[in-house]
């Protein structure tokens, strides 16, 4: 029950700490937050609200130490959330269906018909020039 209601402090509570990003449809917007995460370090915390700001999804991501660069990006056609992670250069995505957000990974070596979007690449390409 203590890890609930911390939680859910942490939730109400925190601050994007990247600007909003909307979703193509206009109907979800997405940021990082950062949370304590349970290996004694702060991880990156992905957020996808509806535009009502009603939580949509809250995940923390337990490997992914907030001192690491990450970023995310929507895809340009569809409401498919992709994060970049700096540290090991994986990728994930998280898509609305049936009600429910799944997730994924992609990886270059696996043959798969979804790309991350080109806004995400120019993101990462970007922070490496500066």
């Amino acid at each position: 029950m203590r890890k609930l209601l911390l939680a859910f402090f942490i939730l109400i509570s925190c601050e994007p700490l990247t600007d909003l990003q909307e979703s193509p449809s206009g109907r979800f917007m997405a940021f990082f937050t950062i949370w304590p995460g349970e290996q004694g370090y702060d991880v990156w915390v992905v957020n996808i609200r509806s535009k009502g700001t009603e939580s949509e999804l809250t995940l923390p991501m337990q490997d992914y130490p907030a001192s690491l660069m990450a970023y995310m990006s929507w895809e340009e056609d569809e409401d498919r959330l992709w994060l970049y992670s700096s540290d090991d250069g994986k990728y994930f995505y998280w898509e609305l269906t049936d009600k429910e957000w799944q997730t994924g990974a992609w990886s270059i070596i696996e043959s798969t018909p979804l790309c991350p979007p080109q806004s995400l690449e120019e993101q990462r390409d970007r922070n490496r020039r500066d």
